[in-house]
């Protein structure tokens, strides 16, 4: 088990919610009833801060959804759009062929800088589904083609998504 950092131990407060995040909340890489054994607090550029103050490199943004990192203009930009689209719609399925303005907009923006022989594109809501789609388009494409390619190949011990 990690163990709680000294500024964290003299805070019970901090002390309280580790130990609650132990008991109740699983850590995808950290056996259950683990943590690390200090709180993110804030991000900046492209850092975590812990609230003891100390700086941790985010290596994993992009896998984990912040691609352009923590710079306040960023967040802000971000914020304000999310703000705007969750009081406008806040969520709408393009599971059943609906579509919405904002997935329009940004399938545009993808368009104008992506490679031009990349014209369909599909908004998942994250890294799993994305790989599911991506073995279900290419078992849909192959069986178009008249050959029934359904095996994947993957890498051992890694992961693909759930």
């Amino acid at each position: 088990m990690h163990e709680i950092s000294e500024k964290s131990r003299t805070n019970p407060s901090m002390t309280a919610l580790l130990n609650w995040d132990r008991r109740h909340l699983g850590h995808f890489t950290i056996p259950f009833g683990e943590n690390a054994g200090s709180l993110v607090d804030h991000a900046d550029d492209v850092s975590y801060f812990t609230s003891d103050g100390v700086e941790i490199l985010d290596g994993s943004s992009q896998l984990m959804c912040v691609s352009l990192g923590y710079r306040e203009e960023y967040k802000r930009e971000v914020a304000e759009a999310v703000a705007a689209q969750i009081k406008k719609l806040p969520y709408s399925t393009n599971f059943w062929g609906l579509a919405n303005e904002a997935a329009i907009a940004a399938a545009k923006g993808l368009a104008e800088i992506a490679p031009p022989e990349l014209t369909m594109f599909v908004f998942t809501p994250g890294g799993s589904e994305s790989v599911e789609v991506a073995f279900e388009l290419s078992r849909a494409y192959w069986k178009n083609q008249g050959t029934w390619k359904y095996k994947i190949v993957s890498l051992y011990n890694s992961y693909h998504g759930v």
